[in-house]
């Protein structure tokens, strides 16, 4: 009996070890710069975020800290299949991404939630949205911040995002 517990052991040690070293190798679950979308479902007002993220770190040509402003790659850009993004400026949502005004980003570093926030509002639309707001550019996307209370912490400049892009050398200079 006691043989059995100690190979047991021994087995689950070995399983223990061998999953924590293939996380860490695998680019995909860490070390990333991930962005996902948050939709409403018809029956309640409750965000479920989609499965994938809308754009990640690979998709990136540069990032603008000072500005906030995220340039795409040409060929991110190519497969979205988007028309020209200034023509529908006053709908709300990002045309760009496929969103509409109700829907929420979530911003991650490594798998960690950084910040959230919404997209732009139509011009009609009487909701005023406070924190992170992303808008469209013509080749990116563009993230205001919104603080009328002045309760409210900036997260975008947050060290952990900064840390991963000067790393992947994404920071325009």
């Amino acid at each position: 009996m006691k043989n059995l517990v100690r190979l047991i052991s021994f087995l689950l040690v070995i399983v223990m070890i061998s999953g924590c070293s293939r996380r860490n190798n695998d680019d995909s679950t860490g070390d990333r710069f991930k962005v996902y979308i948050g939709d409403t479902t018809d029956l309640s007002s409750e965000y479920v975020i989609r499965d994938k993220p809308i754009f990640t770190d690979n998709d990136i040509e540069y990032y603008d800290w000072d500005n906030q402003k995220i340039v795409f790659k040409d060929e991110y850009l190519e497969q979205l299949d988007v028309p020209f993004v200034e023509e529908k400026r006053y709908i709300g949502g990002s045309r760009l991404l496929g969103t509409s005004s109700i829907d929420k980003f979530y911003v991650y570093v490594d798998d960690e939630l950084i910040y959230d926030g919404c997209f732009a509002q139509s011009m009609l639309s009487s909701f005023l949205p406070q924190g992170a707001i992303i808008s469209d550019i013509n080749d990116g996307v563009y993230i205001k911040f919104v603080n009328l209370c002045g309760d409210q912490l900036d997260k975008r400049y947050d060290e952990r995002i900064l840390k991963l892009l000067e790393k992947k050398a994404l920071i325009k200079e």
